[in-house]
């Protein structure tokens, strides 16, 4: 680490580094390795944004070896109120900065830390140092400690980890596909560069992470066909100041996207939320917000929605929370209000049921997808009678569900009438 002392001869060196080996070799580019958090900024990102063609973020280590409280190498969000950083603040301070989107790179972690803790379930007090346990380790399950009946998840951070017993109470944080896809959605979403990884190699034996990638950075990208989205604090706490990003949902060419908002709080007249109907700002725009009146349902005349958030240097609030669904491109013929639709217990694990209401007696139709549109289970059509219906998902399907996000969706007649993202534990 750099002393706070150094920062001037820091960005001294950085500027003439920069400017005699562009001189020397034009194309080159100049990186540079920045901390998650720029404790007392060390790195003068605001000149050095003019001299560095690439940062690439270390966006981990957020809990390390000595923390208090075990945790998530990078959460997505923050975890608890009282230690307020993660992965998507870390890309709003960088953007604040005046770095632009391009100039981004993330890094990620491909291993996780072990705690002995107070308890079993996060947060929790830790009560010893941590080791670092790869991607391989952990699946691997020699110990038999990481097994899928000991996988938690914890809600506010988009972290899974392990809690055990041995000789008292661990914890092992540990990114899996599914938060980590979930940070490569946010970097596709708001327009970062890229990504980083520490480190390749950690992941030997396993091709998950390396489908990941191809399915969210590739030619061969696999677009979520709906989801839940947030500002960038996340479900459990407020967005932050002085924060001007872009926020783009796509989805599969030939549908389009509804956007229903659920929860909305900005400071009123100071902090906004806009949305556009297409893929940048200079597309219609279809909505202003700000205050706390909910935006309700937002539809998209194509397969892209942009959204810009704004907020000045004081004063936050809840935020937003958003869904969006998929509509694929049907005849008028066969359009059909969707009904509302209620998984739970949501999270799950071992049980899974399906509520929803119908005005007539229907055959109905159960789907199960993953959250990138593969079908993985469907079942016959089934009559239901008008009212109140519970469908519970069959529990071999369930054993078979890996732990992670799917949608579930529900067909009348064939034809689309529900919608709902399940997340698996």
């Amino acid at each position: 680490a750099i002393s706070s002392s150094l920062s001037n001869e820091l960005t001294g060196f950085l500027i003439n580094l920069s400017e005699q080996l562009h001189a020397a070799l034009p194309e080159a580019e100049l990186s540079i390795a920045a901390p998650a958090v720029n404790w007392s900024g060390t790195y003068d990102i605001s000149t050095l944004k003019d001299y560095v063609d690439l940062f690439m973020i270390m966006a981990y280590d957020y809990y390390w070896n000595g923390s208090s409280q075990a945790g998530a190498v990078s959460p997505l969000y923050s975890m608890v109120s009282s230690y307020d950083y993660n992965f998507s603040r870390t890309i709003s301070y960088y953007q604040s900065q005046g770095i632009p989107k391009n100039k981004l790179l993330l890094g990620v972690p491909y291993y996780g830390r072990e705690w002995p803790t107070e308890g079993a379930m996060a947060p929790s007090n830790t009560t010893g140092s941590s080791s670092a346990r790869t991607f391989t380790y952990v699946n691997n399950n020699t110990s038999g400690h990481y097994s899928n009946e000991n996988r938690k998840w914890e809600a506010n951070s988009f972290s899974p980890y392990y809690s055990f017993e041995n000789g008292g109470w661990n914890q092992c944080f540990m990114e899996d596909a599914f938060s980590l896809g979930k940070k490569y959605d946010i970097v596709n979403r708001r327009g970062v560069s890229g990504i980083g990884i520490w480190a390749l190699g950690y992941d030997d034996g396993y091709l998950d992470l390396w489908d990941l990638i191809a399915n969210k950075f590739s030619t061969e990208m696999q677009l979520p066909i709906s989801d839940t989205v947030y500002d960038s604090g996340g479900p459990a706490f407020n967005y932050y100041d002085n924060e001007f990003y872009t926020y783009q949902i796509s989805v599969p060419e030939n549908n389009t996207i509804e956007l229903s908002f659920t929860d909305f709080y900005l400071e009123p007249g100071y902090d906004s939320l806009w949305v556009y109907d297409g893929p940048g700002t200079n597309s219609q725009k279809i909505g202003a917000f700000s205050g706390n009146t909910l935006p309700g349902t937002l539809n998209s005349s194509g397969n892209s929605l942009m959204l810009v958030f704004y907020s000045d240097g004081a004063t936050t609030g809840s935020g937003w929370e958003a869904v969006y669904d998929v509509f694929t491109a049907i005849t008028t013929n066969q359009t059909e209000k969707l009904i509302s639709l209620k998984a739970s217990p949501n999270p799950f694990s071992r049980e899974l049921n399906i509520s929803f209401s119908l005005n007539q007696v229907r055959n109905i139709e159960l789907d199960v997808y993953s959250i990138n549109g593969k079908l993985i289970y469907k079942s016959a059509p089934k009559k239901h009678l008008k009212g109140n219906n519970l469908i519970p998902v069959n529990e071999e399907v369930i054993n078979k569900l890996k732990p992670g996000g799917y949608l579930v969706s529900l067909k009348a007649d064939g034809i689309l009438i529900g919608k709902s993202s399940v997340i698996k534990q």
